[in-house]
């Protein structure tokens, strides 16, 4: 009797920073926010731990930060969302994050899932029974 071989698991890798940043920036503007990028791919003279992007929205007269964050590849896997865990920030960008929140100011971080998470949790969306985000209209929070 031959043993039976088993395939291994199927490995995933997660998006590239680059493409979880074109998501995040992509669903923000279905937001109505403004977004630009800070993003520098070689040193520069900024701030360390200045967030990717700037976000501001006229509807909610406020403005702050996003900070993109790939997924990590370990246990990743693109049709279970629950294996989708952003890198955590780094000391610096944790700093930021602390002082752009005391200072009132927006400040979300990680990749598409936790941008949907952050539009439901400031009233500019709320989750449909199918999992799917549903944006509020003219990009206003609810009264």
């Amino acid at each position: 009797m031959s043993a039976v071989r088993r395939k291994p698991p199927a490995i995933f890798k997660p998006p590239l920073e680059k493409d979880e940043q074109q998501a995040v920036t992509r669903l923000l503007r279905l937001a109505k926010f403004r977004v630009g990028a800070t993003s520098q791919y070689r040193r520069s003279g900024q701030m360390v731990g200045l967030p990717d992007l700037v976000v501001l929205h006229c509807g909610l007269g406020r403005g702050g930060w996003w900070e993109t964050k790939k997924y990590q590849a370990r246990g990743f896997h693109p049709f279970d969302r629950s294996t989708w865990r952003p890198e955590p920030l780094s000391a610096k960008q944790l700093d930021f994050r602390v002082l752009a929140v005391e200072s009132g100011q927006l400040h979300g971080w990680g990749g598409r899932r936790e941008a949907e998470d952050w539009l439901i949790t400031i009233g500019l969306a709320v989750r449909a029974g199918n999992g799917s985000i549903l944006l509020t209209p003219n990009g206003k929070a609810p009264s």
